[in-house]
């Protein structure tokens, strides 16, 4: 990390890069917590339909960019089935969004633990399709042990 001195505080900062503006920056980690059935998948789900199509999300600017959904507990009927609701909903042609995908998670050893491989097979794929916005649903289902805090993901992700 970095250090900030007072001296260049004192100078204007340089402009963050948005995913959705002044909610979502870019190269950003973001949880979504909450209770399961409070519709945390609806919402990601939602957001990546707008960001993939460049559509104003929630009355916000967003920057179109290809996205990936990465999914490890709903399986793919019931995603399919929200997926078809959110682009009939928000009126998106599946055309515009053609750069975005819903993926089934990864590979996971038989114990449902992800293998340190696998972690480096999804950044190379989120590398090759150049996702702007990756949303892993649920994160801890891929870091394995349950604990869903931004420090964990950071010590797991390779840079």
């Amino acid at each position: 990390m970095e250090s900030l001195s007072y001296a260049d505080a004192a100078s204007p900062p340089p402009q963050v890069a948005s995913v959705v503006e002044g909610m979502i920056a870019r190269e950003s980690v973001i949880i979504l917590s909450g209770d399961g059935g409070t519709g945390k998948t609806w919402l990601a789900l939602h957001l990546c339909a707008h960001v993939g199509a460049g559509r104003p999300w929630l009355g916000r600017r967003v920057w179109r960019m290809p996205t990936l959904y990465l999914d490890c507990q709903n399986g793919r009927a019931r995603m399919w089935r929200r997926a078809h609701a959110i682009l009939k909903g928000a009126g998106i042609a599946p055309e515009e969004l053609a750069q975005s995908t819903i993926a089934p998670s990864y590979a996971m050893d038989a114990l449902g633990e992800r293998a340190p491989e696998d972690l480096l097979t999804l950044h190379d794929a989120i590398t090759a399709m150049q996702a702007g916005l990756v949303v892993i649903d649920s994160l801890s289902d891929v870091i394995g042990d349950g604990d869903e805090n931004v420090s964990t993901l950071k010590r797991a992700w390779p840079h």
